[in-house]
């Protein structure tokens, strides 16, 4: 368990906001990063910097109040990415090419939460609709359900077999849908107490979903989607903001809010506590792991990027440099 990280890097202008979703890592290693009105690309292999897109200025070259709220690679399409904005608009990025592929319309507000299924892009968003896109067709919007949850959709995570989707809104609940009957959701929870942005599935275990709720709830919460019975549930006494499965080592690792700011590892099943990363000066966000597993990133409010070496016992010296400097 490192007790420091790798490497650290500046994220100015990294929205504090606990219903964003503002990072991702693709399957080509390259770490997408949102900005305020800008996103940036960090190639794992090369170590080095891009901006992709700003949306700072309209068509016309006017200043615009524009920002990213939400990214998400495609798991089949490498170089494939989902954009956000507030606007309720969704951009699709070639990366590899640094082209704009398409923008996707179908939402009133802004675009909070994406997740992929093959060629379907489900989004969320404030407007508490859910829709889901197949983007190899001209009319992309194939189902839109805006009747289900009732405030901001937060959280989005298909599961990887892609049968079933998870939904985890500001209402407090979370919904579970198959990938067959998109009109209604198979299960409806509403054990927590607070919003329901932190999901993830288990790599390894097809039904079994991981959730968590804000500060007004504190717990992450362990389910078996087949039989729809929760299997465990844990008081974190503190937000739960983001949960990933490290399949490697059989542990589920969640960052947190008020009051320690920390990314707590656990032992699956029995969600003993083994280990925590500490260093953060606000809550850390967002989490996602490298696509060799060999790397955790974590985003906090404080604007930086903390760059995690997992299952290293050596302590990893720190290296602190600005996520903007190959830039200027």
């Amino acid at each position: 368990m490192p007790t420091a990280p790798e490497r650290i890097l500046d994220a100015p202008d990294l929205c504090d906001d606990y219903y964003l979703n503002l990072i991702d890592w693709g399957r080509d290693n390259v770490l997408a990063v949102c900005l305020g009105a800008s996103l940036y690309l960090w190639n794992g292999e090369r170590k080095q910097i891009s901006q992709l897109l700003s949306s700072d200025r309209d068509a016309a070259g006017n200043p615009s109040s524009t920002t990213l709220t939400s990214v998400a690679y495609s798991k089949d399409r490498d170089a494939t990415l989902a954009v956000g904005f507030s606007d309720s608009m969704i951009q699709l990025w070639d990366t590899a090419k640094n082209v704009q592929i398409r923008k996707l319309a179908g939402h009133t507000n802004r675009v909070s939460s994406l997740s992929w299924n093959q060629w379907i892009l489900t989004s969320g968003g404030r407007d508490s609709a859910i829709i889901h896109h197949d983007v190899r067709i001209q009319d992309s919007i194939i189902k839109k359900v805006d009747n289900a949850h009732t405030q901001e959709i937060c959280g989005l995570k298909w599961s990887p077999d892609g049968s079933q989707l998870a939904s985890g809104s500001n209402d407090n609940s979370l919904m579970v849908w198959d990938v067959n009957l998109l009109n209604t959701p198979r299960m409806v929870i509403r054990e927590h107490k607070a919003a329901v942005k932190a999901l993830a599935w288990c790599p390894w275990q097809s039904q079994t979903l991981a959730s968590g709720g804000g500060t007004a709830d504190r717990t992450m919460k362990i389910w078996n989607t087949g039989t729809g019975t929760l299997v465990n549930s844990i008081d974190t006494e503190s937000q739960v903001c983001a949960i990933v499965w490290n399949k490697s080592k059989k542990e589920i690792i969640s960052s947190h809010g008020f009051l320690h700011n920390q990314i707590t590892v656990r032992k699956w099943p029995s969600l003993e506590v083994v280990g925590e990363m500490k260093g953060h000066e606000s809550r850390v966000l967002h989490l996602v792991i490298s696509p060799d597993e060999s790397t955790l990133v974590s985003a906090g409010a404080d604007e930086t990027l903390r760059f995690w070496k997992l299952g290293e016992a050596e302590t990893c010296k720190s290296k602190n440099q600005s996520f903007l400097s190959d830039l200027r």
